[in-house]
């Protein structure tokens, strides 16, 4: 098994915590996380149930269930960490790096495309645009162009609301208009999509996300909710590892989409994708929001 590849987490097969394995998808919506020495008495088939050591819930792998509110956190089970834009503008961005209270590689850190994705947006005015992030983790980006004036639904998967909630009451008073909304949106699930829609009540004007193209197995599921949603414009920030952006790209094109992109910060590059029903009207669906003329995506070379 190739060392690079591995990941550390709790399994949930045998449950010893904080070692070595990878995550294996269940499906569209779920996946599980198999240490090394399950791997090979098990190997990845998930056809077979296994039962885990403990698999109450979902979030089964997180220590403890977390407060409704982030004032009654004790202090250290969290990590709350200032980021700054170009402008000096401050934001607090709230994680979980030891998995106290979320599982998942969202809820570590704020991820090199969420910050390069988020000092890119720092420059746009995007008032009164209607904004969706998927898998937003952290929500930095979206947080980002709430405070610029946008309406913004921030969406993850269930378990990482409540984290989704911290980052918002960090950065937001519980009275102010331009507050971000946290809904679930599970990729692939129309139900998660059509809750969010109804929430909004049209399709948004901008959808982004950060670093969510590395597996392969969610490529479908991703784009999917995208076609569910209808933005008028999808911004996808990447960061480069090993061959999943060409798979992506790749992918993308084989389903018929459109695909442009550029290179926002090293290693890091923003893909603009658009379904086929929009390829007619492409020109007109990516309308300007006051960007500087370098800021427009080319077309993505090809994988």
């Amino acid at each position: 098994m190739d060392q690079a590849a591995l990941q550390r987490g709790n399994c949930n097969t045998c449950g010893q915590r904080r070692v070595l394995g990878s995550w294996l998808s269940k499906d569209a919506s779920e996946s599980v996380f198999r240490c090394c020495a399950c791997l090979d008495e098990h190997g990845d088939n998930l056809d077979d149930k296994i039962e885990p050591a403990d698999a109450s819930a979902t979030n089964w792998w997180a220590c403890a269930e977390p407060p409704q509110d982030l004032q009654e956190v004790p202090e250290g089970l969290l990590a709350a960490t200032p980021w700054h834009d170009t402008y000096g503008r401050q934001f607090l961005t709230v994680c979980d790096p030891e998995h106290c209270y979320f599982s998942g590689l969202g809820a570590e850190r704020v991820w090199g495309a969420g910050k390069a994705l988020a000092e890119y947006l720092s420059t746009w005015q995007p008032a009164g645009l209607q904004v969706v992030e998927l898998g937003a983790g952290c929500g930095l980006p979206g947080i980002v162009l709430a405070k610029g004036g946008a309406f913004v639904t921030l969406t993850d998967v269930p378990w990482l609301l409540q984290m989704l909630e911290y980052n918002v009451a960090a950065n937001f008073s519980p009275y102010d208009p331009l507050r971000p909304y946290v809904s679930p949106l599970r990729w692939g699930n129309d139900a998660d999509a059509a809750s969010v829609l109804q929430v909004i009540g049209r399709p948004p004007d901008l959808l982004i996300g950060a670093d969510l193209v590395y597996r392969e197995q969610d490529f479908d599921a991703l784009l999917t909710s995208i076609e569910t949603l209808a933005p008028r414009r999808a911004l996808l920030a990447v960061q480069r590892r090993d061959v999943a952006l060409e798979a992506f790209i790749k992918r993308v094109r084989f389903l018929g989409w459109s695909v442009f992109s550029q290179t926002i910060a090293p290693k890091v590059f923003l893909l603009e994708v658009q379904p086929p029903v929009h390829l007619k009207n492409a020109e007109r669906a990516r309308f300007n929001f006051q960007e500087a003329p370098e800021q427009r995506c080319q077309a993505a070379p090809a994988a």
